[in-house]
């Protein structure tokens, strides 16, 4: 649930050139993540009930349709 952030979803539907398919946070609710059909994912920082756009990852394949969260701890079954 992202409504009480104060910035809310404009920011996120603005830095995206077309339609928002899929957002997700991580599992700390510390970042968000933003994909859409402009093959872009963004990574958002949270921050005092604010976002701000850290990062935008490129698809060359096509459109973003869904996000997915992993815990972190996810990694170390397979260290």
């Amino acid at each position: 649930d992202y409504s009480n952030l104060s910035n809310r979803y404009s920011d996120v539907m603005q830095a995206h050139s077309d339609w928002i398919n899929s957002m997700e946070t991580d599992c700390e609710k510390k970042e968000m993540y933003s994909g859409g059909k402009d093959g872009v994912v963004k990574v958002w920082k949270i921050k005092k009930k604010k976002l701000k756009c850290m990062a935008a990852l490129s698809c060359n394949s096509g459109a973003i349709n869904c996000l997915s969260k992993v815990d972190r701890s996810f990694g170390k079954m397979f260290a």
